[in-house]
């Protein structure tokens, strides 16, 4: 007999009972109190069936802290621009038999999104490896097995945590490649973005590690003395990727170059996750002003069977050796660390000794108001706490690459060829006079001109045409040999 089936119609009977009775005045409520005394008591006396218990997760592994999980899910999720789903999932170390579970962080993306299954797998690496985790060469780690041609699997290990990443690349409807002969990869070729998924699975777990990992830290890239560039050699077999690292600064020009006897290419990222080349690329070279002052990962991978031999150069030119036979200003017009945050730009700058000012004001200092390789665009300012403001505004200077024949502006002054003045300048140089303009308030007169590939310009805020001309001439003659 089911008790509670039995109990569940003694009770119905006994609540029926109390309706009909309120009716019944003072002593029907007595009857009613009876009765929910009755019912309280029955309930109590009989025996109730064991209620199902939730396990907790067995065997050696766990999930990593909620925290980190969450955190992981945020920074997964801003780096690949997807939704992250987050749940306990059962795993197995391959390589030492250990159980247990783990959180699992899942995004799923579309052609849209990604180009290749690199994309996302060197986003997630980066965001590992900035919270210092380090690439393992033992695969699977998680118990999630065989890559293929159309995924992408990778292990990270942290002290006792473990986790694997897997991108995977699918139809979203395989019957879209019925009829396509060859591998998966010529269907691929024929389907629309939307009809690609995208799944990318992130998956941590912490616990006793039994056996020792083969963890592939990565190699430090130092330079002698005085260098600017170094250079690795080494052999490379295909699934054991090779990692370097190096310090270098913000702004600095890195570029890297490997050669080698068989397939092989590059990805660059930084510290902070940022990624400058991905293996998406399948480049064996890179060039690039780097974001940050931080350590820069370099990671060397074969896609091919056998061993092949490689070298990995790197050079960093310092901002003397980018101008080395080019011009620069013998006499620096600005205190100590600006002329760093100029040269920078691989344009080697062309400026005069000096900014002249009235006594009693602030000395000029640059304000950056472009960036992009290959160029510079600074507010002259009185004062550092300026920023570009107009009420502050002393000139402008601006320096950049071309192979243009005459001045083709900057990305925030066009050169306006209709109202300029061909001049000649010191060392013979052909120059351009642009005069000021005033509405609510005056421009630059502005100096334009090329030499030896590049395009410079200095102006004066309603500047005087004699001025403006005679300070450009300081300026070529404090630059050129």
């Amino acid at each position: 007999m089911n008790t509670n089936k039995v109990l569940s119609t003694f009770v119905l009977i006994i609540v029926l009972a109390l309706v009909f009775s309120a009716c019944g005045g003072e002593q029907a409520l007595t009857e009613q109190q009876e009765l929910s005394t009755i019912v309280a008591t029955t309930l109590t006396a009989m025996p109730s069936e064991p209620q199902a218990e939730i396990p907790a997760p067995a065997g050696d592994m766990q999930p990593l802290p909620t925290a980190e999980c969450e955190a992981l899910a945020i920074e997964m999720g801003q780096s690949l621009a997807l939704t992250i789903s987050n749940e306990t999932v059962p795993v197995e170390r391959s390589w030492s038999g250990e159980t247990g579970s783990a959180c699992q962080l899942i995004g799923l993306g579309n052609g849209n999104n990604f180009k290749s299954i690199f994309e996302p797998s060197d986003a997630v690496k980066g965001k590992l490896e900035s919270r210092g985790w380090s690439n393992s060469s033992q695969l699977p780690c998680l118990g999630h097995g065989g890559a293929g041609p159309s995924a992408d699997q990778s292990c990270y290990v942290n002290e006792n945590k473990t986790c694997e990443i897997m991108v995977t690349l699918e139809p979203i409807d395989i019957s879209l490649c019925d009829g396509v002969d060859g591998p998966i990869g010529e269907c691929f070729g024929i389907l629309t973005p939307e009809q690609l998924v995208y799944s990318i699975r992130l998956t941590c777990a912490q616990g006793k590690i039994s056996l020792p990992l083969q963890i592939n830290q990565p190699e430090r890239i130092e330079f002698a003395a005085g260098a600017t560039s170094s250079q690795v050699q080494a052999k490379l077999v295909r699934g054991n990727p090779h990692q370097y690292v190096l310090a270098a600064s913000q702004g600095q020009e890195m570029t890297v170059i490997l050669n080698a006897s068989g397939a092989a290419t590059l990805s660059i990222w930084g510290l902070d996750g940022t990624i400058l080349i991905s293996d998406l690329s399948a480049s064996s070279s890179w060039t690039g002003l780097l974001p940050l002052s931080q350590d820069y990962f370099i990671e060397v991978f074969s896609p091919g069977e056998g061993i092949i031999d490689y070298s990995l150069e790197v050079t960093i030119p310092s901002a003397q050796t980018i101008t080395s036979g080019q011009v620069f200003p013998r006499v620096e017009p600005f205190s100590f660390g600006h002329m760093q945050a100029i040269a920078i730009y691989s344009v080697p700058p062309m400026l005069p000794p000096e900014f002249p000012v009235e006594a009693g004001q602030p000395e000029i200092v640059p304000f950056e108001i472009s960036e992009f390789p290959g160029a510079y665009e600074f507010s002259l300012d009185y004062g550092i706490d300026c920023e570009g403001a107009g009420a502050c505004h002393y000139g402008i200077i601006a320096g950049m690459q071309t192979t243009a024949l005459i001045p083709v502006g900057t990305s925030n002054l066009p050169f306006e060829a209709g109202l300029a003045e061909q001049v000649t300048l010191a060392n013979n140089i052909s120059g351009f006079f642009v005069d000021y303009a005033c509405g609510a308030s005056c421009s630059d007169a502005t100096v334009w001109w090329i030499y030896g590939g590049y395009q410079y310009m200095l102006g004066l805020k309603a500047g005087p045409r004699d001025t403006v001309i005679a300070l450009a001439n300081a300026a070529i003659t404090n630059s050129i040999p």
